[in-house]
């Protein structure tokens, strides 16, 4: 309830500085576009925004993967670093650049991928790969998104089996 008073609170102030700005405002938020239709605020126009420039749609969407991507990469950056520096025990400190390339260059190549195939548009209530190329948002999302899922799961597990190995063995020499 208080969720929805404070979502439905943000909408009643953009709506208000949109009416002064005398402009059409773009929201770009998942979470409001999942609202109802019916609450009172008529941003939304069928899942699509109302005021949609040509080309528009296609960088929105290559904005909202690249930055999906880049946080699956930071997480996936975090993973390995903590399993160098545990498991391995290597320091990780000349990694950074590595970590630069693969958490926001890895991320700007794959997103850059449909444009070259002009696969981004309107895909239900926000822009992504149209629901015409659904090998597309398989190739590009999902299937790498459940293997690097997959492959922290395991270093994770590692990770979990050496540090408590490691503390079992620290209780074991004290005493």
């Amino acid at each position: 309830m208080v969720k929805e008073r404070a979502i439905k609170s943000a909408y009643w102030f953009i709506e208000i500085a949109a009416r002064e700005e005398g402009k059409k405002l773009l929201v770009r938020s998942r979470r409001l576009r999942l609202l109802p239709k019916d609450n009172g605020f008529d941003l939304l126009n069928d899942g699509h925004l109302e005021s949609e420039k040509e080309g528009e749609t296609e960088r929105h969407a290559g904005n909202e993967e690249e930055l999906d991507w880049c946080s699956l990469a930071w997480v996936c950056c975090i993973t390995v670093n903590l399993y160098f520096n545990l498991v391995k025990e290597i320091r990780t400190d000349h990694f950074a650049v590595a970590y630069y390339v693969a958490a926001w260059g890895v991320p700007f190549i794959l997103s850059c991928l449909p444009l070259f195939g002009d696969y981004y548009g309107p895909a239900g209530a926000w822009c992504w790969i149209t629901d015409d190329h659904v090998a597309w948002r398989f190739g590009i999302w999902y299937i790498p998104l459940f293997v690097l899922i997959f492959l922290m799961m395991s270093c994770y597990i590692r990770i979990f089996y050496v540090a408590k190995r490691r503390a079992a063995c620290q209780i074991c020499a004290a005493f």
